[in-house]
């Protein structure tokens, strides 16, 4: 073989043997991850080496103001100043036939949040934002808050997840938090909900009641008149969810302001001699039947664009009905007048 042929040979064999080994060789890039923006509420699920399984489900974020955070369950914890909590609602359900002990196990939502001046806020005083399921019987669910304290001239815009990703600890889940807004049909004053058609009468605010004075920081109470009819062919209760009692509840009862935070309905009765009456929730209801009640909230003086909220379940939006204060609301089916006012004395 002429030498320039074997030559040329061996330039083509070089040629082919580095296309071939810059091809294996090539380095791998790292996978990319790139974090799911969801909307409230949204779940996932998480597992751990011991096969347990646990439903995460992230409800709601809502600011819990400068004072207290009685709201939530907690005692003797102050904002500092200058500073306002906000509040993550969350659930976890074990999803197993069997009890879930979270003692050794990595399961957790991990959150922070960030502001609009790009600041990061852990939960708490800022050690931990890892909030872990408790102790869970088979196919038990719990709920629970994990809080943050944030500035009050910085404004949060993102609630964020992370999981272990490639190794490290990554953005998994993004929550817009300006997006975070209570799902708002056309307000009226009556709705249907779980059964029930609902209407708003009367709202007039109270700053106590007879023997009582409001718990809450700057509190007073908000006295709203229903009409409560059972469209179902069975018992119900109005006023809350599952099982009571041995009796269904199918709607949960609050009211909602302007930063979503729910106030749950006045739990304490009337005391004898009272001058100013109102109904405990639940109350029972029977198919067909119409029944009025007053019900007392415990809201805060400041607490704005306030709505009576209704839903069926924890992970359901609140369908709002709107609330005239301190003024009869025109019904043309109840014959009333606008602009009447009844005195709730």
């Amino acid at each position: 073989m002429p030498k320039r042929y074997l030559v040329c040979l061996i330039a083509i064999i070089l040629i082919i043997g580095a296309m071939a080994y810059s091809e294996f060789y090539k380095p791998q890039e790292e996978e990319h991850f790139e974090p799911k923006v969801v909307t409230f509420p949204f779940s996932w699920t998480e597992t751990d080496h011991r096969n347990a399984s646990i439903k995460i489900t992230v409800v709601n974020i809502t600011s819990l103001g400068t004072g207290n955070l009685e709201r939530i369950g907690l005692r003797g914890i102050e904002a500092d100043e200058g500073y306002r909590f906000y509040g993550v609602y969350l659930t976890f359900k074990n999803l197993r036939h069997e009890e879930y002990y979270t003692h050794g196990s990595g399961i957790g939502a991990y959150l922070d949040i960030k502001t609009n001046r790009s600041n990061i806020y852990k939960a708490g005083y800022g050690y931990s934002s890892f909030a872990r399921p408790p102790d869970l019987r088979p196919e038990e669910e719990s709920d629970g808050w994990i809080w943050f304290q944030i500035r009050v001239d910085e404004k949060p815009i993102e609630l964020r997840n992370y999981e272990v990703l490639n190794d490290e600890l990554e953005i998994a889940y993004i929550w817009k938090i300006e997006d975070n807004k209570i799902i708002r049909p056309t307000i009226s004053t009556s709705t249907t909900v779980g059964g029930f058609n609902v209407t708003v009468l009367q709202a007039q605010w109270k700053d106590s009641l007879d023997g009582y004075d409001p718990e809450r920081e700057n509190g007073s109470f908000l006295l709203v008149t229903l009409t409560v009819e059972n469209t179902a062919k069975e018992s119900y209760l109005f006023g809350v969810i599952g099982e009571y009692f041995g009796v269904m509840g199918t709607v949960e009862v609050a009211i909602i302001d302007a930063e979503s935070y729910a106030y749950p309905s006045f739990s304490k009765v009337p005391l004898p001699g009272s001058k100013i009456t109102w109904t405990v929730l639940p109350q029972k209801i029977d198919p067909k039947m119409s029944k009025q009640w007053i019900i007392a909230f415990e809201v805060p003086k400041d607490a704005e664009d306030l709505k009576l909220g209704l839903r069926t379940a924890k992970d359901q939006p609140w369908t709002l009905l709107k609330l005239e204060t301190d003024k009869y609301v025109a019904l043309e089916t109840l014959g009333l007048v606008e602009g009447e006012k009844e005195v709730i004395s």
